[in-house]
């Protein structure tokens, strides 16, 4: 039994490595649902291979592509139905392992396959709107009240403003990113300890090196 299939089969009784729940032969809307569907449990996509026709190969590489952009991103690819109106996106909500003897394209992509824990990000307090004149840009005001100000011996009724702010990105999103990679980071040492445990890669060295844990921490 390959590696894979001893995680795959701890999400499932049935599963061993002549059943996996999914390979690179089926199509890509099959293969974004179950990942949808496969909620806070791994999922083995097995052998990636790029091969046959030049057609078959870039259906290859499309469908590795959607995959890992949902995975990385987060985030699915809507679609409308005939009647025009948004059927709602597919995105990975569990943990894809990839299998195959090929990578896929691009080096964006592949660098998708380590999740963004967003770097460098800090929730700062910001205009909702921003506006710009002949002046320069500005943020937009909203009135919230009236008062009444003494000016030059006459009394006054003059607006008072306000900035509507939010805060970006928010501090849950940074946070939600951050709880993904330290996901991924302790899910890839369990696969490294079981295949050092295991031995079963003759031809690669599988050494202790690991991505750094929690980068967004200095020290």
């Amino acid at each position: 039994m390959s590696q894979e299939s001893v995680y795959q089969s701890f999400f499932g009784p049935k599963f061993s490595g002549f059943h996996l729940p999914e390979n690179w032969t089926s199509t890509g809307n099959a293969i974004e649902r179950k990942a949808f569907l496969t909620k806070d449990a791994v999922m083995v996509v097995d052998d990636f291979v790029t091969r046959g026709t030049p057609n078959d190969v870039a259906r290859s590489h499309s469908a590795a592509e959607r995959l890992i952009r949902s995975q990385g991103n987060q985030a699915g690819r809507d679609r409308l139905n005939s009647q025009a109106q948004l059927k709602g996106a597919y995105h990975s909500r569990g943990l894809i392992i990839a299998t195959g003897e090929d990578l896929p394209n691009g080096h964006s992509l592949q660098a998708r396959m380590t999740p963004d824990w967003m770097p460098g990000a800090v929730s700062r307090c910001v205009p909702v709107e921003m506006k710009r004149n002949q002046h320069g840009e500005r943020s937009t005001t909203i009135v919230v009240g009236t008062e009444s100000v003494l000016s030059r011996g006459k009394w006054r009724t003059v607006e008072v403003l306000a900035c509507p702010v939010t805060f970006s990105p928010h501090q849950e999103l940074i946070d939600s990113a951050r709880h993904a990679y330290d996901d991924w980071w302790k899910a890839l040492g369990w696969i490294r300890d079981g295949l050092i445990a295991g031995g079963m890669l003759r031809e690669v060295e599988v050494t202790a090196a690991m991505p750094k844990w929690r980068p967004w921490k200095k020290g």
